[in-house]
């Protein structure tokens, strides 16, 4: 008997969430997070049908509900999460819905790599001083798509040397300094000035994976998360159990997309 998920059937028969959507396999970007290139000259010719169906699921959804923040996460790693959130914010941008794509996926730090965009300051930053404006650390990708990079990742241990919060207590908690800051009221804090800058109809966080501290914190201030789930990688169980725990801690799952890595 086949445990990994491999097919939509699978998913409707574990859970009710809908399948928004199920990525084909990119021969072009096979690579992708072994050689850490520009995915720049890629998208800009990159048209999925796939990408665009979310698009339409996001408006349709929008529709009804309030919906503007929005996290791209999954169960596992090395699932395309990242190339999906930045194909899915340039396919909103060219639908002229002003999107900004944040990189809140602290341990990886993925997206300036692949916009071609400077990282000197970004979310870290943010959290760091609260007097730092969020517009000095906006970058402008291309018509009506921003970009929030990481960010300097000494200011999350700056952030905690400076308000004496001890080794003990990270150690304690088997946190590492940006996960202790994503896993604190800090991030209510910034999602909420984010929110309401007013400036974008979608807010489009490439976070990291879902069962961890740091991003069940994100994923419960926001508006809805989007599951990424790659086909044949990951155990019907651990699905399960894990779509479980998020329910008890009143995560909100918009929908899955599957994706397939080979």
């Amino acid at each position: 008997m086949n445990e990994l998920i491999n097919n939509k059937k699978d998913i409707k028969k574990l859970t009710n969430i809908p399948v928004i959507t199920e990525i084909p396999y990119l021969n072009q970007f096979k690579n992708l997070r072994k050689e850490k290139f520009s995915l720049v000259p890629y998208y800009q010719n990159t048209i999925l049908l796939s990408i665009f169906e979310i698009c339409v699921f996001l408006k349709y959804f929008s529709k009804y509900f309030f919906i503007k923040d929005i996290a791209i996460s999954s169960l596992i790693p090395e699932n395309g999460k990242t190339l999906i959130s930045i194909l899915l914010a340039k396919a909103l941008s060219v639908l002229n819905y002003k999107t900004l794509l944040i990189d809140a996926d602290a341990s990886v730090r993925q997206i300036h790599t692949r916009l071609d965009i400077q990282n000197n300051v970004g979310l870290a930053d943010l959290f760091y001083d609260p007097y730092l404006k969020i517009q000095t650390v906006i970058n402008n990708v291309s018509k009506n798509l921003d970009v929030i990079s990481s960010g300097n990742r000494d200011s999350y241990i700056k952030l905690i040397e400076e308000n004496d919060l001890t080794k003990d207590l990270l150690y304690d908690h088997d946190l590492t300094p940006d996960q202790y800051v994503f896993s604190s009221p800090l991030i209510s804090n910034l999602t909420n000035n984010i929110r309401n800058l007013n400036l974008y109809k979608f807010i489009m966080y490439d976070s990291t994976i879902l069962g961890t501290t740091q991003n069940d914190s994100l994923a419960s201030q926001i508006d809805g998360t989007i599951l990424i789930v790659p086909l044949n990688k990951i155990n019907k169980g651990l699905f399960k159990s894990k779509l479980k725990r998020l329910k008890e801690k009143n995560i909100f799952i918009l929908g899955i997309i599957l994706n397939n890595l080979s």
